[in-house]
C-alpha cells in the first residue's frame, strides 16, 4: 500500500462539502474540483495532474487524473465526499 492509500484509510467520511462545490443545472451536476480537491489533506490534492482531464466516473463518480497515471476515484452523495479510491489504468 502507497501512502495516498495509507492517507485515504485514514479519513472519515462523510466529508461535507462546502457550497458552490457543485453546481446543479437541471438534472447535471458539475464538480468544482478546487473546492471539493481543498477538503482532503494536501498531500492528496499535490498529486493531483492539473493538466489533465478528469473522465466521468459514473452518476456520483468522478475520476481525478495522478500525476503517476492512477485516477483519485471521487463517490458523492448530495455534498458529502462519501469514498475515495485509487484506480489504475
Amino acid at each position: 500500500m502507497d501512502n495516498l492509500e495509507k492517507i485515504i484509510q485514514e479519513l472519515t467520511f462523510p466529508i461535507v462539502l462546502p457550497q458552490g462545490s457543485i453546481l446543479v443545472m437541471g438534472k447535471r451536476r458539475i464538480p468544482n474540483f478546487d473546492l471539493i480537491l481543498a477538503q482532503l489533506p494536501s498531500p492528496v490534492a499535490t498529486l493531483v495532474n492539473p493538466n489533465a482531464t478528469a473522465p466521468g466516473g459514473g452518476a456520483d463518480g468522478y475520476f481525478v487524473p495522478l500525476k503517476d497515471g492512477r485516477y483519485l476515484k471521487i463517490a458523492l452523495k448530495d455534498m458529502e465526499i462519501v469514498s475515495l479510491s485509487v484506480v489504475s489504468t
